[in-house]
């Protein structure tokens, strides 16, 4: 297809030149391609819901940091992991909440299992799992390994509740 296929109303800045009016038209459909590609991808964790109601705030946020970063670090050259970080100011996270340190070793082995690349993250010297990062997937590739968690909700400490 080219601009001269559209009876004379080609707007396109290269002007209505069929040669210019195709190349430029590839390369859009290409750059939309690849944002509705890095668009479509998300980056799960799940946090230690025992943590989440007794830590502090920042500690618990730290941690899924850390575990964040150790498996964009891991999978730095993954092609989805690449493909997510070319768009830094859309990336999407999904912070998901299992009730216990038990679920969430369970999840490890699911996704150990079913090769789903991920990091779980232990706070040392505790050695207490604190989260589980997954590396940027596709969310119909994953979700279903996830979907029974609940997104958390931090617990914010008042003076009453000291």
């Amino acid at each position: 297809a080219s601009c001269a296929d559209f009876a004379g109303r080609c707007s396109c800045p290269l002007g209505s030149d069929s040669r210019s009016s195709y190349v430029f038209l590839r390369i859009f459909l290409a750059e939309m391609s690849s944002a509705s590609a890095a668009a479509k991808l998300v980056q799960y964790v799940v946090v230690n819901g025992e943590i989440a109601k007794s830590w502090p705030k920042g500690a618990v946020i730290a941690q899924c940091c850390h575990a964040v970063s150790a498996v964009s670090h891991l999978y730095s050259s993954d092609p989805d992991t690449v493909e997510y970080f070319k768009d830094l100011d859309n990336m999407h996270k999904v912070v998901l909440e299992a009730p216990d340190v038990g679920k969430l070793n369970s999840l490890g082995e699911v996704l150990q299992q079913n090769e789903i690349k991920h990091k779980v993250w232990i706070e040392q010297p505790e050695n207490i799992p604190t989260c589980i990062a997954l590396k940027p997937y596709r969310k119909e590739d994953v979700h279903k390994y996830v979907k029974k968690f609940k997104l958390t909700q931090l617990v914010v400490r008042t003076p009453h509740m000291l």
